[in-house]
């Protein structure tokens, strides 16, 4: 699978997406709303493939965290609690 035939899902994905967002924009979802969008969108989704064209490459992930505050620091036992 091509990186142009990957690209291609996940913008139709994320098109799809978008439009189901503008198109139900009024009223609440129901459970089975939210299981069939769920089954719809994971239909053809397998965790065992990586989203590269060569499988045997590393993938790099980007986190970002925030700190929003220290609640506790115990220097005796060398822990903090972060929020």
């Amino acid at each position: 699978m091509s990186f142009s035939t990957i690209h291609g899902q996940v913008t139709t994905l994320v098109i799809s997406v978008i439009s189901f967002q503008i198109v139900n924009k009024v009223g609440a979802q129901t459970y089975e709303n939210t299981k069939l969008l769920r089954e719809n969108l994971l239909a053809n989704y397998h965790r065992d493939i990586r989203p590269l064209v060569n499988q045997s490459e590393k993938i790099n992930i980007n986190l970002t965290m925030y700190l929003y505050g220290i609640l506790d620091v115990d220097s005796v036992k060398g822990m903090n609690t972060i929020v």
